[in-house]
């Protein structure tokens, strides 16, 4: 047993490390724990709140997507605030953040994945592109997708599912070149992640 901090959320593992983004479960947490699996040590990243899905590039770095929070009065029925949502590089020889990218004040991304040098994020029913050298967000989609729950690449493919919690899920799968639709499936009630072996 290994103790990290609170809200695990997405652990993957990278040259007998273990990295684990904290979301916060019930609360907010702004850290990345990295694991050494050998000696069980634990360091800790601080980035943005609410980091979830977090990618290596063929070049060691992490990626870390931090969704930002929504900061609610006590009796949780007024909005006081947001704090930014942001994408972090991280160099993890010496465990700092390299870079941020932030997002708009009320914005608040979902989803991640990598693919070569292009990093792609859910928002407000679109996908967006950005390479892994951009300094800024890109100001159109990639893809009109409607309201997904899960998202996933795999060599030419990015697909998409749409949660029903009443009825069978949508999985859709889109041409990366081109962005078109080449199939669609219907799979298990409440769908969210998708996962290739």
């Amino acid at each position: 047993k290994i103790p990290v901090a609170l809200g695990p959320e997405r652990i993957v593992e990278n040259d007998g490390k273990l990295y684990v983004s904290h979301k916060g479960a019930w609360s907010t947490n702004n850290l990345v724990s990295v694991i050494d699996i050998a000696t069980e040590n634990v360091a800790e990243v601080t980035v943005g709140d609410n980091p979830d899905e977090l990618f290596f590039d063929a070049n060691g770095i992490l990626y870390v997507l931090s969704e930002g929070r929504v900061i609610y009065s006590e009796d949780w029925l007024t909005v006081l605030g947001h704090t930014s949502a942001s994408i972090a590089k991280i160099d993890v020889v010496s465990n700092t953040v390299l870079s941020t990218i932030e997002f708009a004040e009320e914005a608040h991304p979902s989803l991640f994945e990598i693919s070569g040098d292009d990093l792609y994020y859910y928002l407000n029913n679109n996908i967006y592109s950005l390479k892994t050298s951009a300094t800024s967000l890109p100001t159109e989609a990639y893809a009109e997708t409607g309201a997904i729950t899960g998202m996933a690449i795999n060599d030419i493919n990015l697909f998409t599912v749409a949660a029903s919690y009443t009825a069978l899920s949508d999985l859709n799968v889109y041409q990366l070149s081109d962005k078109t639709m080449v199939n669609t499936f219907k799979v298990g009630i409440g769908a969210t992640k998708i996962y290739f072996n």
